[in-house]
């Protein structure tokens, strides 16, 4: 009887085990995914706080392949809590980026094609003369300006595929390009306008 009385308790003391290593796997598979969720806008946005955070689930991997089980679940729920605070953080932080970026958006959708159209003027002006013109590189402009155009393309697309940073960042890369075909043709283009 004995012998049945120490099996019963062994069979109860692995279930419960299971039990609790069950508890803690969904608890942290919970924290794992609820950081995958928010570590790529973090990283840009709150990288410090999103390191402590990640410290933390780091330490509840830890705590679960050192079987402390009642840690883990205990844990997870102060890091849901912080993960959520940090979410939201970032959800405001983001908001501001983008409203600043929507108003340098608008700037530049006004700029880049204005400078674009003012050097291919040039472009067009300077190709229809005999002979070469002394410090002009007509060459480089012109590969400049295809260049400046094709990026332009681009930041639209990003633009319209509601990538805003990607958008701004390749019309900034444009304006740099039309920079490079005005020097070679010897043009000052509006300092303010691709800044």
């Amino acid at each position: 009887m004995a012998g049945k009385s120490c099996l019963l308790l062994s069979l109860g003391l692995l279930v419960g085990c299971t039990s609790d290593m069950q508890s803690a796997r969904r608890s942290l598979d919970s924290a794992d995914r609820a950081m995958s969720v928010v570590a790529p806008d973090a990283s840009l946005y709150e990288p410090d706080k999103l390191a402590v955070i990640q410290n933390q689930l780091v330490q509840l991997h830890a705590a679960f392949a050192a079987r402390q089980y009642a840690t883990v679940v205990s844990e997870a729920l102060s890091l849901s809590g912080d993960t959520s605070g940090l979410a939201a953080e970032v959800a405001d932080k983001k908001q501001d980026a983008m409203s600043v970026l929507t108003v340098q958006w608008d700037e530049t959708s006004v700029a880049v094609p204005q400078l674009m159209s003012v050097v291919r003027t040039r472009v067009g002006s300077i190709g229809k003369i005999r002979g070469r013109l002394r410090g002009i590189n007509l060459s480089a402009a012109r590969s400049a300006l295809s260049e400046a155009s094709s990026l332009w393309d681009t930041a639209q697309t990003f633009y319209l595929e509601g990538k805003l940073p990607d958008a701004e960042k390749t019309a900034k890369e444009a304006a740099g390009r039309l920079d490079q075909a005005a020097r070679a043709l010897k043009i000052e283009l509006a300092q303010n306008a691709t800044a």
